[in-house]
């Protein structure tokens, strides 16, 4: 004892445990701090990450209804070898009416429309070959 005595001051040993202790709360509060801003970004992240799924969900799900109507056209053109203006302007406005993204459905034969819905407004597209403009082109071309 007296050899510490020697060293530290009996004055000075409250005052260095003080730090000691200030030293280990201020590092325990530091600690515990980075471990809850980590919890709140990783909870953060989660959130985002489940609006995201629920986004793509719905966007898959209205892709799909598309698709399916569409698909419903093309069959049956493959089944009767062709189509009835009625008959295509019935797929085409239940296709129109189920979607409000969708402004207008055509018919194309090889690449020239041959039909489109709602014709009000877009009787001009009747004929048009849209494998002449530059930009629908390479949409409409099939491939070599």
């Amino acid at each position: 004892m007296q050899l510490t005595s020697k060293i530290v001051s009996p004055r000075v040993l409250p005052v260095l445990a003080g730090l000691v202790t200030a030293l280990i709360i201020g590092t325990a509060t530091w600690f515990l701090s980075v471990s809850e801003q980590r919890r709140q970004a990783q909870g953060e992240r989660l959130d985002t990450l489940h609006k995201m799924s629920t986004v793509r969900a719905r966007l898959e799900g209205t892709l799909n209804s598309r698709l399916s109507l569409s698909k419903s056209i093309v069959s049956y053109i493959a089944i009767h070898g062709d189509i009835r203006h009625e008959t295509f302007q019935s797929f085409a406005e239940e296709l129109v009416a189920r979607d409000y993204m969708i402004r207008n459905v055509s018919l194309l034969k090889n690449t020239v429309i041959v039909d489109v819905c709602p014709m009000e407004g877009n009787e001009k597209a009747i004929g048009v070959d849209l494998g002449t403009i530059p930009a629908q082109g390479r949409r409409c071309r099939k491939p070599s």
